[in-house]
């Protein structure tokens, strides 16, 4: 391999060999990340789809969960992160800490291995500099966009794909015997933790074409295996997300949707303020006001131009042509079913973020430093300003009253920040405002289960019961059957709503019908179940010997009541 002439990395100012600079640099950024992080272990899951994925997962609650291994749920086949968060639950009792210690084991696993990679790839371009090492480690392990992944319970579905995939990446360049084989099956593992490391076989393909042409021919035939698994996920994805998708976005408007993406990821790389859940940037937005793409794709611009000339100085910055690659199946190309909320999010860029991360290490080992202390006050440096923001980001995921305000303060049309808000407004009281916020949804999302279950709660928090009742009507609207069918925990909100309205209004029986619809929807929810005993006692008294008929379809349930005395 050809290699670009550079002054000798600086001595450590600690008198360390390398060996033990690369050590320690390793363990302490590592010791750093677990403190920032850290602080998260007690802290209770979010609403954010932490219930859909594991807390009121209907398959871990029913003990089926070897089902998911069959069929795919909520528009995800990703059964190796479904087992593993099974075993965390029935370690922890379904308490919300193994799932956070295991998001802060992975991202230090992937730390690790990141490293590992880092130090060889700067090996091979004959460029060994434990500066530019650190540099990359504490910007993949401490940028403040990773604590989007990781600071979220569901995010670890990001952290495993991204620690079986750079597993995969360094058994494959090991050139050990069986090193395809077991490379394959932990690519394969990584598929199915989250399809989003689709383009690692592209970039491998890529990386290997450029600087190692000699073995491309055997590359092509493995990676062409890989992304023979690649098709097969996004086939089960879409399969699976094609009936809820409800995206559409014209095939001449992808190319700028993607740019733009592309424009946004390296913005927040330079500078990650302000960071949100929701950025709210749906491919209609975009395409709709284009000048919020002038900056993005500027960027984009700027980065191609930077990369033509630092191309010219080195072939070894050739590497960052990885990163679009890695982002390729979030960028929009192919609709995916979180563009109905935002084309862009902070754990999208996880993975790639290690490809960013390689290129600066590149840029440091090829500077001429001649102070060991000016070279390592940078990376001191960033670990202090990085480990800083990332901290107070956590906050921001603390819990569901901080995480939906911070997101309504960057996002102020965000619909689940509105709808969350407002289901905890009316939960200590504040119905107005509660009602209000559920109010400036309703143009956008009548028919959304969410809309609808907090529409009856906070409606019944302001003792409004008619308005309570009247909602039934919905049920026979085949979109908000299927958004129920989707989401347990919307579904048994409206029912006990609207079991409570009945209660008010004196009708036991009706309140009972609609309480048996949330134990049959939500059967891990004890005081649902609790309220059930009650209300079958209250009506073994009045003289009606009646139980529940398990779960019905919702038009279904709206007519029996009707006809209920």
């Amino acid at each position: 391999m050809s290699t670009d002439g550079h002054a000798k990395d600086p001595a450590s100012p600690f008198g360390l060999t390398s060996a033990q600079t690369r050590t320690v640099v390793i363990l302490g950024v590592c010791l750093v990340v677990t403190l920032v992080y850290g602080s998260l272990i007690l802290a209770p899951p979010l609403t954010w789809d932490d219930g859909l994925n594991i807390f009121e997962n209907p398959y871990f609650v029913s003990g089926s969960w070897t089902t998911l291994w069959h069929r795919p749920y909520f528009g995800m086949y990703v059964p190796v992160i479904d087992t593993l968060w099974v075993a965390l639950a029935h370690l922890g009792h379904g308490a919300a800490w193994p799932f956070r210690l295991f998001n802060v084991a992975l991202h230090v696993t992937n730390v690790v291995l990141f490293a590992r990679l880092a130090s060889g790839l700067l090996r091979r371009f004959e460029l060994e500099s434990e500066v530019g090492l650190a540099i990359g480690v504490v910007i993949f392990a401490l940028h403040p966009t990773q604590s989007a992944a990781v600071s979220w319970i569901s995010g670890s579905r990001d952290l495993a794909a991204t620690t079986f995939a750079l597993a995969a990446i360094g058994v494959y360049f090991a050139n050990r015997r069986g090193a395809a084989v077991i490379s394959t099956l932990l690519f394969v593992a990584g598929l199915l933790c989250k399809p989003h490391i689709a383009g690692v076989p592209l970039a491998i393909a890529l990386y290997v074409w450029l600087f190692e042409r000699q073995r491309f021919r055997r590359t092509a035939i493995v990676m062409g295996l890989w992304s023979a698994f690649v098709v097969l996920s996004a086939v089960i994805t879409w399969s699976a997300q094609v009936d809820a998708l409800g995206v559409e976005v014209p095939v001449a408007h992808r190319p700028a949707i993607a740019l733009d993406a592309m424009g946004f990821y390296l913005m927040k790389a330079v500078w990650p303020f302000p960071l949100a859940a929701d950025y709210g940037r749906t491919p209609d937005l975009v395409w709709d006001e284009p000048r919020r793409m002038i900056p993005t794709i500027s960027a984009v611009v700027l980065a191609a131009a930077a990369l033509w000339w630092a191309v010219h100085r080195s072939r070894n910055y050739k590497i960052a042509l990885a990163w679009p690659v890695v982002l390729l199946p979030v960028l929009g190309f192919v609709p995916f079913g979180y563009q109905r909320i935002s084309t862009v999010a902070d754990h999208y860029n996880y993975l790639p973020l290690a490809v960013l991360g390689a290129v600066a290490a590149i840029a440091v080992a090829r500077a001429r430093w001649r102070d060991a202390r000016v070279a390592w006050a940078l990376p001191a440096f960033l670990v202090v300003t990085q480990a800083t923001t990332s901290w107070r980001r956590t906050q921001d995921w603390r819990d569901d009253d901080r995480f939906y305000g911070d997101m309504l303060a960057k996002n102020p049309a965000s619909f689940s920040a509105q709808i969350n808000l407002a289901a905890s407004y009316c939960e200590h009281g504040n119905w107005q405002t509660g009602l209000a916020l559920v109010a400036r949804t309703e143009s956008r999302a009548s028919n959304d289960p969410g809309f609808l279950a907090n529409k009856a709660f906070c409606l019944y928090k302001g003792r409004r019961f008619d308005e309570v009742l009247g909602l039934q009507v919905n049920l026979r609207d085949a979109s908000v059957r299927d958004g129920f069918a989707r989401t347990p925990r919307a579904a048994s909100v409206f029912a006990t709503s609207v079991a409570a309205a009945y209660d008010a209004r004196g009708s036991l029986i009706r309140a009972f019908a609609y309480l048996c619809q949330a134990q049959a929807v939500t059967p891990e929810d004890a005081t649902v179940a609790a309220a059930v005993e009650v209300f079958r006692r209250d009506l073994l008294n009045r003289g009606r010997n009646v139980g529940c008929p398990g779960r019905l379809a919702w038009d279904t349930l709206e007519r029996v009541v009707s006809d209920l005395q």
